[in-house]
């Protein structure tokens, strides 16, 4: 009588089933057995405490289909191998000289002088970060390692942009991805300029031994919301929510690349390098923001939307900047209520507040304390008011919570504004 085999799911994220007979292989759960696997799994669930127990989900089964004899067969399957070497770096981009420490301490090398030197055993090349002003930070890769490497941005409660210029040679593959796409590439050089806000997580993976020569610029929420205009801050804003659809978008030109070979090939030991740096960098910036202003950005393609889908998305971005200019008017006393903005846009409540806050990157209420917050500063400025007289003019009838949002959002009270005053 030949005996029938009991098969045992283990280790159930991977989905497996194995007949327990020695010398036999590892078999797919869900393209064997779907409902079996759904157990095996349903059974780990109901022990939740056990993060890495490693129980084993036992059964006996009869199988009431009959299946083609080459699908029963064993077959060996290709497992990831979690001893290959791999480096992950997960953070939250808030300024590249705090970036660069992060990675540091992942890769545990020093940092010197806004530094980082690769040693022999993990690689070769440099890192350095330094920043322009309080508001902008850069950061200037040039190395490769022996590992595969993957940076993992964490989305940012408050938005800033970040403009990377990119020029790297792939030793065996590239993937990059967001909440919406994914792209794998295997080119073996990678040429673009790729500009992104911090408001969702973005991905990237290169395999080791690829050169990075990358430069980029990080302008903080505080830069973005005090020195680019909002017309051409929503312009921005637009573009860089396309996410992965412009990731070849903007090619690296001559005159770009003439800049960007002035930045890799500066001679650290120069007292005048931090200057060149910062000279290129300002040009890479003026120039590509210049190309920006110059042409209207066109939505990407693949895929092409349908003229009627445009002409959808244009009447929506108009209607936010009306909701926009509501919001900023100086002679709003109190926030509105969200009906009122809602019909104002002619659109749903819900609908306003994803695509003010996808578009602008807060929420109808935050946008509105900071527009209220940013007048009061200019007002405090001029010093022709008291700070009683403004807080109650932007609508605080505690002066104390005026006092406290203001110094939230700049770091100082309302009273030291007029000391500099």
């Amino acid at each position: 009588m030949t005996r029938r085999p009991s098969f045992r799911a283990a280790a159930p994220s991977h989905g497996l089933l194995y007949p327990t007979v020695p010398g036999s292989h590892w078999l797919p759960a869900a393209s064997l057995l779907p409902s079996l696997a759904g157990q095996a799994l349903s059974a780990k669930s109901q022990h939740p405490s056990r993060k890495n127990s490693g129980f084993l989900f036992v059964c006996n089964f009869t199988l009431a289909k009959k299946y083609p004899a080459k699908l029963l067969t064993p077959r060996r399957l290709s497992i990831p191998n979690n001893d290959c070497p791999m480096i992950r770096y997960a953070y939250e981009l808030k300024d590249f000289r705090h970036w660069l420490k992060g990675f540091a301490k992942t890769i545990k090398v020093p940092v010197r002088a806004g530094r980082v030197d690769i040693p022999p055993g993990k690689g070769e090349g440099y890192l350095l970060a330094s920043r322009i002003n309080a508001d902008i930070s850069y950061l200037v890769m040039n190395f490769s390692l022996q590992e595969d490497l993957i940076f993992s941005r964490q989305k940012s409660s408050l938005y800033g942009l970040c403009l990377f210029f990119n020029q790297v040679t792939v030793s065996n593959f590239f993937a990059i991805r967001d909440p919406r796409h994914s792209i794998t590439d295997k080119n073996p050089n990678r040429s673009n300029i790729f500009l992104s806000s911090t408001n969702y997580e973005l991905e990237i993976t290169y395999s080791r031994h690829s050169r990075l020569q990358r430069v980029g610029i990080f302008f903080s929420p505080a830069f973005i919301n005090r020195h680019i205009k909002k017309d051409i801050l929503l312009d921005l804003l637009v573009y860089a929510d396309n996410r992965l659809l412009n990731i070849n978008k903007e090619p690296i030109t001559f005159e770009y690349r003439q800049m960007l070979d002035d930045i890799f090939g500066a001679d650290n030991r120069s007292p005048l390098s931090h200057l060149l740096l910062q000279n290129r960098i300002l040009l890479l910036t003026e120039k590509f923001l210049h190309a920006f202003l110059t042409k209207v950005p066109s939505t990407p393609s693949p895929p092409s939307p349908s003229p009627r889908i445009r002409g959808k998305e244009k009447k929506d971005i108009e209607a936010l900047k009306g909701v926009e200019k509501i919001l900023s008017s100086n002679q709003l006393q109190k926030f509105p209520s969200i009906d009122s903005l809602s019909r104002a846009a002619m659109m749903s409540s819900t609908k306003l507040k994803i695509k003010f806050k996808q578009i602008y990157g807060m929420k109808l209420y935050e946008y509105y304390n900071r527009s209220r917050l940013e007048q009061a500063r200019e007002m405090l400025k001029t010093g022709n008011y008291s700070v009683k007289q403004v807080g109650l003019y932007i609508g605080f009838s505690n002066l104390s919570n005026f006092a406290k949002a203001f110094k939230k959002e700049f770091g100082i009270l309302p009273k030291e504004v007029l000391k500099n005053k």
